[in-house]
């Protein structure tokens, strides 16, 4: 089984108001992106708009965190994997990215 077809939705188009006053640290703060590779974002179409929205408000974010002192990191799925490491990615989604290893670069 492979991941379905992703469908668009519609993304804020303003920050959100900081509802609870709080503030940010960025020695106890993190941006994590999380699996944005080519593979998993063509489960929402070939030259999506709405893909291509997203990295762009990603990269804001990114970039506002850079600016702030926030530390960025990234996961991905290499592009091999062996069955045991899979584990239950396998029983959920079948050899998924393995299939595509040429698509496991992250988006830019």
């Amino acid at each position: 089984m492979a991941i379905p077809t992703l469908t668009p939705y519609r993304l804020p188009s303003e920050w959100s108001v900081n509802k609870v006053q709080w503030s940010l640290e960025p020695n106890r703060a993190v941006l994590l992106i999380h699996d944005m590779q080519a593979y998993f974002c063509d489960f929402c179409g070939q030259d999506s708009a709405f893909i291509d929205q997203l990295v762009s408000r990603l990269a804001q974010v990114r970039q506002r965190c850079k600016a702030l002192g926030v530390p960025v990191v990234y996961t991905a799925q290499p592009g091999e994997q062996a069955d045991a490491d899979r584990a239950l990615l396998n029983d959920m989604w079948g050899p998924g990215i393995t299939q595509y290893p040429e698509r496991q670069t992250v988006v830019s």
